[in-house]
């Protein structure tokens, strides 16, 4: 362990592992199989990172999301570490030459997407490798009860088959007790040790208000707190939006969302990590859930979400990144009855009734002439906008029984197929005006484009060219033929949805395709479980909002916060005092039975006594009752 210690020294620049760091680090080291249930901000990467540097071999990082293998890249590179990472941004001939850089040993960690391991020949261009670690980061996404599944993870135990010798890490910030049982059956490691860090994180102020000017109140709750801050919105043009508004009320701020170009991202992250230090620094970052994801700035002192998140477990992660530092910090959420119901709404419909989801099937091997017992393997270029034009079916239903078609493997989607076509403007705005005087059909299709779409200049915008063509009058061939020639001579950038992505039928057409319905349900049963949880959090205004959290994700051994809205609303009220004073001598007693530290908390807990547990927190932080040992101990008389 001292060798650890001196390379967390030298590349992170700490003195000691956090709590729980040092023990699973320990294990992997010992070569033991281990998961790691630490929330956001608890230093996940480090429990694989320094273990790898300390091996022979190469460590393996199966990571979701590209941006996020891209940061964490980027960052061991600038520590003077060889990493590399493989996605389906790479061409052909730049991944035969990383694949036969990794077969040199040239980089010592490796950062692939799940959707690799479902190549048969990427798998065997591995065979030869040593590797000595499997580290499978956001692992909930392996469990139909996580809250965001995703079909190719199961595929991962493929890869651990191949390397039996390897050790195999399972990481995530958020997991339910079903989560835990399910990541652990499906990687078979049913004997890894599970470390789980506490989810109540006492520096975060949660705060919910209901408010129907929301706009306005971030700009009054931006001019009050100092230090840089986050504002989370689930709607891109928003982002856009929101920061035009800051800036005209002369706060420092941008936007952020995964429409922009990686330039793009990437100096708009560096910008706001600057911490306001030059003119061109920003404050405030209106964004999307897109950003965030591996970057630990540690003093971000709140994070703002204009509307409700769709589950507990999203929130969690999102308000997850103020206050890394330790210090306070302040995580609030606005919300009104309208939100309430676009969330029930959306919920209802990522599930369209099984006869959509069967006809859906049908229809999407009919598209590719694909006959029965046929398709198994095969790859095929997917527009998602002609394939809903060439069905003539609702896009919701098509888009969202293609997801629970995905989900119960019948095939595999590139990653973000669901983003639609995408443009920006590039052009001067007079050079567009000249040019839609000279040809009607582009004057059409500019106007509407202007008319509807917001942002155009400043990143690339998701449009539908269905609905263009349908208000333009004009047939939908002639629209993208139109955004293509606008592209070709530079004045936009026009990215079809085709271009970029692929189905691969991961199985045989079957003449009578039976749905798995109990698949559904769980999944069904999963994210109402998520929503409630959120739904709850949200109209609960007793119960200390870190013990919510903390109790959704079966984190029963805590005590109350002491400073979240509803924790101040029992200090502050009238009957406090009278409140305190009962309670303390209540609690005097008890703690003089010899009560040990976790049953006491849990018998309290279990029987919702809100306000006594206030009073114990408050006793604590007043240095008359103290936690030592497992044990709490009454001080002072």
């Amino acid at each position: 362990m001292e060798e650890a210690i001196l390379l967390l020294k030298k590349y992170w620049g700490y003195d000691n592992f956090r709590p729980v760091q040092g023990e699973i680090v320990q294990d992997v080291i010992d070569n033991k199989h281990c998961m790691a249930l630490l929330p956001t901000g608890g230093g996940k990467s480090i429990c694989y990172q320094i273990p790898g540097l300390l091996q022979i071999g190469i460590t393996l990082v199966i990571s979701p999301l590209i941006s996020l293998m891209e940061d964490q890249v980027a960052t061991l590179k600038n520590k003077g570490i060889s990493a590399i990472a493989l996605n389906a941004q790479l061409s052909v001939t730049k991944q035969k030459i990383a694949l036969e850089g990794i077969r040199n040993g040239q980089y010592k960690f490796v950062y692939i997407s799940p959707e690799k391991l479902i190549s048969k020949n990427f798998q065997s261009s591995l065979a030869q490798v040593n590797i000595s670690i499997i580290a499978i980061d956001e692992a909930h996404c392996i469990s139909m009860w996580g809250y965001d599944f995703r079909p190719s993870y199961l595929r991962i135990i493929e890869l651990i088959n191949l390397f039996p010798n390897a050790k195999v890490l399972a990481l995530t910030a958020s997991a339910t007790s079903n989560v835990v049982q399910d990541i652990r059956q499906n990687l078979d490691i049913l004997d890894a040790r599970l470390f789980r860090g506490s989810f109540v994180r006492k520096n975060l102020r949660y705060i919910i208000l209901k408010e129907e000017n929301k706009i306005q109140k971030i700009i009054e709750i931006c001019k009050k707190l100092k230090g840089t801050g986050l504002v989370y919105t689930r709607n891109r043009k928003t982002t856009v939006e929101i920061s035009r508004l800051l800036v005209l009320n002369n706060i420092a701020a941008d936007y952020y969302h995964a429409g922009l170009s990686p330039e793009q991202r990437g100096i708009k992250q560096q910008d706001w990590t600057r911490n306001h230090q030059t003119v061109e620094s920003i404050r405030i970052l209106a964004c999307t859930n897109a950003f965030g994801m591996g970057i630990d700035k540690p003093d971000v002192r709140f994070v703002i979400h204009l509307e409700p998140s769709p589950s507990l477990e999203y929130y969690y992660q999102e308000a997850g990144r103020a206050g890394r530092d330790g210090k306070n910090a302040f995580c609030i959420m606005l919300y009104n009855q309208e939100d309430i119901k676009n969330l029930n709404l959306q919920f209802e419909n990522k599930f369209p009734n099984h006869a959509a989801v069967i006809a859906t099937y049908n229809k999407i091997y009919n598209y590719y002439q694909i006959a029965k017992n046929d398709g198994i393997n095969k790859t095929f270029k997917f527009d998602l906008n002609a394939f809903i034009t060439w069905t003539k079916e609702n896009s919701i239903t098509i888009v969202s029984s293609l997801k629970l078609l995905q989900l119960q493997g019948v095939f595999d989607l590139s990653e973000n197929i669901f983003s639609g076509s995408k443009i920006q403007v590039i052009a001067d705005t007079q050079i567009l005006i000249n040019l839609q005087e000279e040809d009607k059909p582009i004057n059409k299709i500019v106007q509407f484009l202007f008319r509807n779409y917001s942002g155009l200049y400043h990143g690339k915008t998701k449009i539908d060219e269905k609905k263009i063509a349908i208000n333009t009058e004009l047939p939908t061939q002639i629209v993208i033929n139109i955004l293509n020639r606008l592209a070709k001579i530079g004045l936009i950038i026009y990215e079809p949805q085709h271009q970029a992505h692929k189905i691969t039928f991961l199985t045989a057409r079957k003449e009578h395709f039976e749905l798995n319905a109990k698949h559904i349900e769980k999944l069904k049963s999963n994210l109402s479980v998520g929503l409630d949880g959120m739904l709850k959090y949200i109209h609960d205004d007793k119960k200390c909002r870190n013990l919510q959290i903390a109790h959704y994700f079966d984190d029963d051994y805590c005590i109350p916060c002491g400073h979240c809205d509803n924790c101040l609303s029992i200090k502050r009220g009238e009957n406090y005092n009278t409140i305190f004073e009962k309670y303390s001598i209540e609690i005097k007693k008890e703690l003089k039975a010899n009560i040990d530290k976790k049953g006491y908390l849990l018998l309290l807990n279990k029987n919702n006594k809100w306000q006594k547990l206030i009073v114990l927190q408050e006793l604590i932080d007043r240095g008359i009752v103290a936690i030592k040992a497992e044990k709490i101990a009454w001080l002072k008389k």
